[in-house]
């Protein structure tokens, strides 16, 4: 424990008197800010690192003699049961350390309150130090339960770094599953937090489940330590692994697991080879394997050792390849009917000049979140035909995709579910299909801001606008303008339409300004096409109008050309 009071020492006596010294010429405010940042970064950041390296510390220090067989005849001969020896050093272990924790983390806020930064009573902090502590206990259980089932050290640490790591295997694989086998996926959110790694959980933007989320594995781990402490024999002392059944599990979970890895490179490393898969598979299944019969034996000669099975193993890995292969040609194959779908959002991206989009309070979100929200175009034949043609080309990975845009397709089915594609769409079958979408009510409101702008309308009294043709800017500041505006806009926009945004330049643009409540400017363009005749009537009328034509650089408008299509 001398380490970690050192650790607990630099961090919450020396950390906060440094913080104090460098700022004893601020004010009050300045101060407490400060010092409250200082405490919050630690325990997100260096404690909550530290709390996993004490964790898994004190476990292997504590359950040491489990795998040194002097140690463990000299215990076992001890009038003390196994259960008391379980519990006298799991509760020692994670009560002292507590206890440190304690008393530092207190000092540190006493030395800061005493210095004129009092957060002594601030929710927030003392969350940050139960998160903390949950982190350094589930560490703990992890690391307890690893001594347990093995009959050596370093084995032990790879138990550990199985249990702790493992699911963020299975997380890439889903990702690579998403981003390289499928094509109409999208390439952003098929992974998640690590449920099993405790310090993974300090992350989650629901701060208690993330602690209730290590209470559980805390409490979950530890008892599965003392049922293994039960059965564990005293002769599995030196030994890799005291249970043969989990020796067998943790084969079969990792060849397999392995292989289906190796295989999926393989697939892809030469253009989609099923062959060149199945090679893969075999030599990382085989391999894993190998090193494996080498662990649990200690012994380099054992790694021919239960070849047959090995090779089943591997087997099994190939047929997860063709499964994962199998399974994204379905996932892209998928198209709705349409009495299955009640409505679907359409937003473009990739390679397209975009807005910015209003969120909730003044955080921006991007084209895709809004669209989601705001749109719902009911299903026609036009909106299948698009998908059914996007789907095609998007598949067809050797097709260029230089002349196509990226949609992203949310279809809201009937049975109250959604499923998300993204398909590359070729500029010709935009025109066929997309142009009559595009001139629908329903799209216009998902996807331009101004129908959904009470942000806006709530700032009004800080709101500017500005105009600009080339290299000529016009600005006023008025509050009473933009109600104005949003009329005129409105009106011009249902001459909008795919054709347009993807044939014309605008002639200007409208930038509109207000100040955010963290006291920054946020800011949205308008583009302004020639036939926009009520948006220039009231630009002429407001003296913001200028005739100098806008030049590309000076753009961003929402609009589907490509950025290098007007050089």
């Amino acid at each position: 424990m001398a380490l970690a009071t050192l650790v607990m020492a630099m961090f919450y006596i020396v950390g906060p008197i440094l913080v104090l010294i460098s700022n004893k010429d601020v004010n009050a405010a300045s101060l407490l800010y400060n010092a409250r940042t200082y405490y919050i970064f630690q325990n997100m950041v260096l404690s909550a690192a530290t709390a996993g390296i004490f964790g898994i510390y004190l476990a292997y220090e504590g359950f040491r003699f489990l795998h040194v067989p002097r140690q463990v005849d000299y215990y076992e001969s001890q009038p003390i049961s196994r259960k008391t020896r379980f519990l006298g050093i799991a509760v020692n272990s994670l009560l002292i350390y507590s206890l440190i924790y304690l008393v530092f983390f207190l000092a540190g806020m006493l030395l800061c309150a005493a210095a004129g930064s009092n957060f002594l009573a601030d929710g927030g902090i003392w969350r940050g130090f139960l998160a903390d502590l949950l982190v350094f206990s589930a560490w703990y259980g992890i690391a307890s339960l690893s001594m347990m089932i093995t009959g050596n050290t370093f084995v032990a640490a790879l138990a550990t770094i199985f249990f702790s790591c493992f699911e963020f295997g299975l997380m890439s694989l889903s990702s690579i599953f998403y981003s390289e086998l499928a094509t109409t996926a999208e390439y952003n959110n098929h992974t998640w937090l690590a449920y099993t790694n405790p310090s993974t959980q300090l992350y989650n933007s629901n701060h208690w489940l993330g602690m209730g989320i290590n209470l559980l594995w805390t409490v979950l781990y530890l008892a599965l330590a003392y049922w293994a402490y039960q059965k564990r024999a005293n002769e599995m002392a030196g030994r890799a692994v005291a249970f043969a059944w989990i020796e067998q599990a943790v084969k079969i979970l990792l060849v397999v697991f392995f292989a289906a890895v190796g295989g999926v490179f393989g697939y892809m490393i030469d253009g989609l080879n099923f062959a060149c898969g199945i090679i893969g598979a075999l030599l990382t299944g085989l391999l894993t394997a190998s090193l494996m019969e080498i662990i649990f034996k200690f012994d380099l000669a054992a790694w021919k050792h239960n070849f047959l099975q090995s090779l089943l193993l591997t087997a099994a890995g190939v047929a997860v390849l063709a499964g994962l292969v199998w399974g994204a040609k379905r996932y892209d194959d998928w198209l709705p009917a349409s009495g299955q779908v009640a409505s679907v959002a359409i937003s473009p991206s990739d390679g397209i000049y975009t807005n910015y989009y209003l969120g909730k309070g003044s955080a921006a979100v991007n084209a895709d979140e809004y669209a989601a929200k705001y749109m719902s175009v009911p299903v026609t034949s036009d909106l299948l035909k698009l998908a059914k043609a996007g789907s095609k080309f998007t598949q067809n990975r050797s097709h260029d995709r230089e002349d196509s845009v990226s949609l992203r397709f949310v279809f809201r089915m009937k049975n109250g579910r959604s499923r998300v594609r993204v398909y590359a769409v070729e500029r010709k079958v935009l025109k066929k299909y997309f142009e009559p979408i595009s001139k629908t009510k329903a799209y216009k409101q998902g996807y331009f801001q101004i129908y959904h702008d009470q942000l806006l309308m709530d700032n009004l009294d800080t709101m500017s606008f500005t105009y600009k043709n080339g290299k000529e800017a016009i600005k006023r500041q008025d509050s009473q303008l933009y109600k104005d505006f949003r009329a005129a806009y409105k009106q011009d926009l249902t001459k909008w339409d795919y054709l347009q945004a993807s044939q014309q330049k605008p002639v200007g643009q409208v930038a509109v300004s207000w100040k955010r409540a963290n006291g920054k400017q946020a800011k949205i363009y308008y583009p302004v096409y020639s036939n926009y005749s009520q948006t220039i009537a009231f630009l002429k009328k407001n003296k913001l109008y200028a005739a100098k034509k806008l030049s590309l650089e000076d753009q961003q408008p929402l609009d589907y050309y490509l950025d290098d299509q007007f050089d």
